[in-house]
């Protein structure tokens, strides 16, 4: 398997000098510093896929002891959300510095 790229991610891991690029590579991912949580997305080669549905496991290797809590999911984790907001709380959002002012068009 292999991390590849998705359209979250924000921040991207670079291997560990002294590692070749087969030991480990570059890993983009998504940090939510505030819930303390990094994604990243992996892709299976053929073999690796006819293997899982073969067996359907999946092992975990974390070269860190003790292990941090950890997940594998089969779903994308990542939910979007997407919210509306009435035009006196934007302005209100803007006055504050939370959301940056919008250019007016001519």
């Amino acid at each position: 398997m292999k991390p590849v790229h998705f359209k979250e991610a924000n921040f991207l891991f670079r291997k560990p000098e002294g590692m070749s690029q087969s030991e480990c590579g570059d890993m983009p991912c998504l940090v939510e510093e505030k819930a303390g949580l990094v994604t990243s997305c992996w892709e299976m080669t053929d073999e690796e896929l006819a293997e899982v549905i073969r067996t359907r496991q999946v092992w975990l290797s974390v070269k860190q002891f003790p292990v941090a809590p950890t997940s594998l999911d089969g779903i994308k984790p990542i939910k979007t959300l997407t919210i509306q907001l009435a035009p006196e709380a934007v302005s209100d959002l803007q006055k504050k510095g939370i959301l940056p002012k919008q250019k007016k068009e001519r």
